[in-house]
């Protein structure tokens, strides 16, 4: 005789021995692997939950909520439960942090001049041209922007929303002729939000100095005009999580907080062709490369709470290269107008994976795996006045 089945982690069923006139209640796991339609993030945190309610590991509470996990016959049910057990959170902020940085450091080269290269303070010449005066002179510059910035999910991973706003200051020009250098530092706030039930939260403070300088190739002469700009920049900041779980179908409602340290060192370069034969082109296309490296670390979350993790630190080296274009014009009264586009390709780190483990299992835990977006592309659009 079988039956008493339920749950789409747990089987049970209730079997007549009848050699031995008994009753026996058998419990069976069930991979979650094996459920269509569930995340790999979704099926890792599912099978380290029944993995260790099945050992008799889990403690403080957490036998509840591992049983009310498992029981679910919804899948989608199951799937919305475990999203919001998850620390995918934290992989947010490491994304805001690398990006708001490559931006800061690219940033960089449009301060910068070159004897003949800033266009700025360059002079109408013939053909729709420009020429370049022959003087340079120490600029100090300050720049404050604001952020919006939409990123969809995908099957694996959360979609989130960011807002915030970034300043920056700096002296640039330093040196004379073709050779010139600049120091600058900024700070940056960046608020994101996880979309759909149970929103989570995380608030990035970014504090980063630098140092840059730019190469005329030779900027006045007859032929091609060129530039080579780089730069070296060192980030430092921390990520304040709210990881808020919501999850009506194990009747679970917990707001968990966390800070952690985040830090990053940059490499930007980039050859930029600026005109021929002294002469502005109206467009100047460029070619970069890039490499940071980023150290996220260790911290938990939820503090003495059941569903208190232990997360573990981060470590992600990325490298870029890319193209573009810059397309600048300058008004008499001085202003300076600049709209940049480029084409970002990643390579190596292109995604990050967070080890986490709930506090309160005995002897331990094992580690379960929070896979972040894959991010190998990106198309940028900025305009500087």
């Amino acid at each position: 005789m079988n039956g008493l089945s339920s749950g789409l982690l747990v089987s049970r069923s209730i079997e007549l021995d009848g050699n031995a006139f008994d009753v026996n209640l058998t419990s069976s796991i069930i991979d979650a692997a094996t459920i269509e339609g569930l995340s790999p993030n979704q099926i890792a945190l599912a099978n380290n939950l029944t993995t260790q309610l099945a050992d008799g590991d889990l403690n403080d509470g957490l036998p509840d909520i591992a049983n009310g996990v498992a029981f679910l016959d919804n899948v989608g049910d199951l799937g919305a439960s475990l999203d919001q057990l998850s620390p995918e959170i934290a992989d947010v902020g490491i994304q805001v942090f690398q990006n708001s940085q490559l931006a800061f450091m690219t940033n960089l080269f449009s301060q910068q001049n070159v004897q003949g290269h800033n266009p700025a303070n360059m002079q109408n010449g013939a053909a729709g041209g420009s020429k370049a005066p022959t003087q340079n002179g120490t600029n100090v510059w300050g720049s404050m922007q604001f952020n919006h910035v939409d990123q969809n999910g995908s099957f694996n991973n959360i979609g989130f929303n960011t807002n915030g706003f970034e300043i920056a200051t700096g002296v640039s020009d330093l040196g004379s002729g073709p050779v010139t250098f600049g120091i600058a530092g900024g700070y940056a706030r960046l608020t994101s939000d996880t979309r759909g039930f149970g929103s989570d939260r995380v608030v990035t403070d970014i504090f980063r100095i630098a140092a840059h300088g730019t190469v005329g190739i030779n900027p006045e002469g007859s032929g091609l005009n060129a530039r080579f700009d780089g730069a070296l920049g060192f980030a430092t900041g921390s990520n304040d999580i709210d990881l808020n779980i919501d999850a009506p179908a194990i009747d679970l409602d917990v707001q968990q907080s966390a800070s952690t340290d985040i830090d990053s060192f940059s490499a930007v370069a980039r050859f930029q062709i600026d005109g021929t034969n002294g002469k502005s082109w109206p467009i100047k296309p460029y070619i970069l490369g890039a490499w940071e490296t980023v150290h996220q670390d260790s911290f938990n979350i939820g503090d003495t709470a059941a569903t208190s993790l232990d997360i573990s630190g981060v470590k992600a080296d990325r490298f870029t290269i890319g193209y573009g274009a810059v397309v600048d014009h300058a008004w008499d009264q001085g202003t300076f107008v600049q709209l940049r586009a480029s084409g970002l390709h990643h390579f190596g780190d292109t995604q990050t994976v967070l080890a986490s483990q709930f506090t309160s299992v005995s002897n331990g835990g094992l580690n379960f795996a929070t896979i972040g977006s894959r991010v190998n592309d990106q198309y940028v659009i900025e305009a500087n006045v």
